[in-house]
């Protein structure tokens, strides 16, 4: 096989091979959430994901979102808690786009995972949580959701296309060059010369 095949082969497979760093840092994010039984709101709201605290609702909740997973914690100290209905949207996943195929909750306290019902599409999901009495401290967290996701395939760019063509041209141009060659007319034995004329008899004296 042919340098340039193999030099081919490498790029094609470098530039379709999703990036490590796909996640939602970077990404912008909405977030919503509302308390059915008090007729309480927040949002929703935009931020862009980054190292600290997207949302404070109030003095509610801290919402942090990572790069596969959104922490909930206190602001205030807790008793007879309410329960929420979240909304977490735009959720694009960038460096490739992605979609999300599960998610799963971590309850640090009250009530168990099975209480909560949770539900999600392809850039969403939507979460209730339910009532309870266990008191949570200022600065405690309360449950972290851990997001699942399957990367879009990435199509290469044009730089990426550019480079390749470059590569065939190379390799196809010495066989060009061949083919050339072998084409043009070649002088055969005695083509276009003349023949020698004969010289006169000599006479005998």
């Amino acid at each position: 096989m042919r340098w340039y095949v193999l030099l081919l082969s490498a790029v094609l497979s470098a530039s379709l091979v999703p990036r490590a760093s796909a996640s939602l840092v970077g990404d912008g994010v909405t977030f919503g959430m509302t308390a059915p039984e008090t007729g309480g709101s927040f949002g929703p709201q935009n931020a862009v994901v980054g190292s600290g605290v997207e949302f404070q609702v109030g003095n509610v909740l801290d919402v942090d979102f990572g790069a596969f997973s959104v922490l909930f914690s206190s602001r205030s100290n807790w008793q007879g808690m309410h329960s929420f209905e979240m909304d977490l949207t735009d959720l694009d996943w960038i460096d490739p786009p992605g979609s999300v195929t599960d998610v799963t909750i971590t309850v640090f306290t009250g009530p168990a995972a099975s209480d909560y019902t949770m539900s999600f599409i392809n850039n969403a999901i939507t979460l209730v949580t339910p009532k309870f009495a266990t008191p949570i401290s200022a600065g405690q967290s309360w449950f972290r959701l851990d997001v699942q996701v399957s990367r879009t395939a990435t199509v290469p760019e044009p730089s990426t296309l550019a480079l390749c063509g470059l590569v065939l041209l190379a390799g196809l141009t010495p066989q060009v060059r061949r083919r050339l060659g072998m084409g043009a007319r070649r002088s055969g034995p005695g083509r276009g010369l003349q023949p020698a004329a004969a010289e006169p008899a000599q006479r005998l004296a």
